[in-house]
């Protein structure tokens, strides 16, 4: 079946606009897109902007100001003009790629890094995402690096040993298996003073239902206070946060 669709390139940045109604443009989703770029995936020629004959983009405004940022070349189809319930129709109808897809991707590559997290994620019950944290020793906010594929484990077996500890939690109480609640023991992994038999045996004597807080800072203080439960002198008084 032979087809007219032509695809254009240029430069000329200013040639283009949004369509109004369209969705609000994400910061984050222009970065990945730039980060991925600078790592060696440009597929922008292969994955062209749609516009109309006045230049207005239907789809693709992520990867064109991405490319506008990046200073190289849009490459765009023109197509006929969509209204706005037909826009939200195309951008809905898109398969959006999950951290789990991004995942099975890579170790169909051979990423060993993500190969790891998977097994961990399985063996730990803990989702691809926290167990990506766990493994990195690291809170949120990674997700321009693994997404594009540069992810790399800090400490296997620092991973190991908290997810060891948040069993221990679990035994105790199954809501403290809580994302918040392992974040908060990849923090205490980092302190040296922290001694985990004593924090398990503080969990287990308090008479009132452990609390879960609605963020690691405030779980890190709250843990402190059961950490530091019935200790008087200062000296042996333990800093969690």
């Amino acid at each position: 079946m032979k087809t007219n669709l032509r695809i254009y390139e240029t430069k000329d940045y200013e040639l283009f606009s949004f369509v109004t109604g369209n969705r609000p443009l994400s910061n984050y989703l222009i970065k990945s897109i730039i980060t991925a770029y600078k790592n060696g995936i440009n597929l922008f020629q292969y994955n062209p902007i749609l516009i109309d004959k006045d230049y207005k983009i239907y789809d693709g405004q992520h990867r064109f100001s991405a490319c506008k940022q990046l200073g190289i070349s849009i490459y765009y189809i023109k197509i006929e003009p969509l209204d706005i319930p037909k826009l939200v129709m195309l951008n809905n109808a898109k398969l959006k790629w999950n951290i789990e897809s991004f995942t099975n991707s890579f170790v169909q590559l051979g990423f060993k890094d993500y190969e790891i997290v998977q097994d961990f994620s399985k063996r730990h019950d803990f989702g691809i995402s926290l167990a990506a944290e766990v493994l990195k020793q690291k809170q949120p906010h990674m997700n321009l690096e693994y997404n594009a594929g540069l992810y790399k484990i800090k400490s296997i077996a620092e991973a190991e040993k908290i997810a060891l500890w948040s069993k221990e939690l679990n035994k105790h109480d199954k809501r403290l298996r809580a994302r918040v609640v392992v974040r908060a023991l990849i923090s205490l992994s980092y302190n040296t003073l922290f001694d985990f038999k004593r924090f398990i045996n503080k969990i287990k004597s308090q008479k009132e239902p452990i609390k879960i807080m609605s963020c690691v800072n405030d779980q890190l203080r709250y843990f402190e206070l059961i950490y530091n439960w019935n200790i008087k002198d200062k000296e042996n008084y333990i800093r969690l946060f």
